[in-house]
């Protein structure tokens, strides 16, 4: 089976050439300056931040609007803990919301009950390429006087009434970690904004707590340079790992075209069986396909089968398949062993918990291979139902 992230000759060319030069750090090469120019303009902001990873990234935007002890922010359920771990690295209170059960994603239905005083941020994290439907959680932040950070970990190329995730929302945070749609050779992340008093906090934040100001108005002469302003840390992307992403960033729409392809070929391969439920986004999406996701219909679906063995028949054909995103963060031992208060109901996101499966549908995947997983999918799903 085809392998992801795979990584063509140009971008490992464009590798080699940095390291030949010397110039692998930020600060003096200008693959990570040009990188951050490109993505911002791809993304429609005004600003890019490449930052070490996509937990990096939230920690910034956090640190950015101000979330402190005392503050409380909304996540959703169905996320990767990185999510509300940047909330608690802040010293603020994650607090998880419950999700709708086709996109998985939460709406403004499932985080409103949950807005009191004490709420700072909304954190909507785009699953697996679904956007989240933003406009109504925009519009109750702006009454509450509340800030958007989007989380595009998983929804690089993904749009929401024709304009691109992370541009919509105060901030936006991507990762290009490992298997994610872009991925700058194993870590990485972004960071987009329109407002320039954030990018000048998050550009500060991320190195060292220099001066926006200072350090770009240097003068020359001898002597020290005072340049910082407040007490950070170093969390600035390589330059090797820029060279991956610019290149990569060229090739995002065809990427995301041919994971839409992709995903198409399997609905269409079992799109007639029962023991799904088909789910599509709006026709004012544009959903990116991080991975394909089915919702099993629990109904339709045999006693003797769970989501489970269906994961384990594809295993056994040599199909990697995964139960999807955590069913729900709360259910983690760093959320049982807290103070955190997580007694708000999340039915959707325990009616789903066992019923979600996700399959691969990366670029690199062959016709062959293609074919291949849509013939054992439809066949392993027809014996699973009742």
């Amino acid at each position: 089976m085809a392998p992801w992230p795979f990584f063509e000759e140009d971008e490992i060319k464009a590798v080699q050439k940095v390291l030949s030069s010397g110039l692998v750090n930020y600060k003096t090469g200008n693959e990570g300056a040009l990188f951050e120019k490109e993505y911002a303009a791809a993304f429609d902001s005004q600003y890019a931040i490449a930052v070490t990873n996509g937990t990096a990234a939230l920690e910034l935007a956090l640190l950015a609007i101000g979330v402190g002890k005392g503050d409380e922010v909304i996540v959703p359920a169905r996320t990767f803990i990185a999510t509300a771990s940047a909330v608690v690295k802040c010293q603020a209170t994650p607090i998880v919301a419950d999700i709708e059960c086709k996109s998985q994603n939460m709406s403004l239905k499932t985080i409103e009950k949950l807005i009191t005083p004490r709420t700072k941020a909304v954190i909507p994290v785009h699953l697996a390429g679904w956007p989240v439907d933003l406009d109504p959680i925009i519009e109750i932040a702006r009454k509450k006087d509340l800030y958007v950070i989007e989380d595009c970990a998983q929804a690089h190329g993904a749009q929401y009434n024709n304009q691109p995730t992370g541009s919509l929302g105060d901030i936006g945070c991507f990762s290009f970690c490992q298997d994610k749609i872009i991925s700058t050779g194993g870590e990485g992340g972004m960071i987009t904004t329109s407002n320039p008093d954030l990018y000048k906090r998050m550009w500060s934040l991320r190195d060292h707590g220099l001066g926006y100001e200072k350090a770009n108005n240097i003068k020359p002469g001898i002597g020290f340079k005072w340049l910082v302003d407040s007490f950070a840390t170093n969390l600035r992307m390589t330059e090797m790992q820029s060279a991956i992403g610019r290149i990569q960033l060229r090739k995002l729409t065809k990427w995301v075209a041919i994971r839409q392809k992709n995903a198409l070929e399997f609905t269409s391969a079992i799109r007639d069986l029962p023991i799904w439920t088909e789910v599509c986004p709006p026709e004012n999406y544009v959903h990116s396909y991080y991975k394909y996701n089915i919702l099993l219909n629990q109904k339709a679906l045999s006693t003797k089968w769970t989501r489970n063995r269906i994961i384990e028949e594809l295993s056994k054909k040599g199909i990697q398949s995964r139960v999807g995103a955590c069913p729900d963060i709360a259910n983690e031992a760093a959320f049982q062993n807290s103070k955190i208060d997580i007694t708000n109901p999340r039915p959707n996101a325990a009616k789903i918990a066992d019923f979600t499966l996700m399959l691969p549908v990366h670029p690199t995947l062959t016709k062959s291979n293609m074919s291949y997983i849509a013939d054992n999918l439809r066949n392993i799903l027809k014996l699973a139902s009742k």
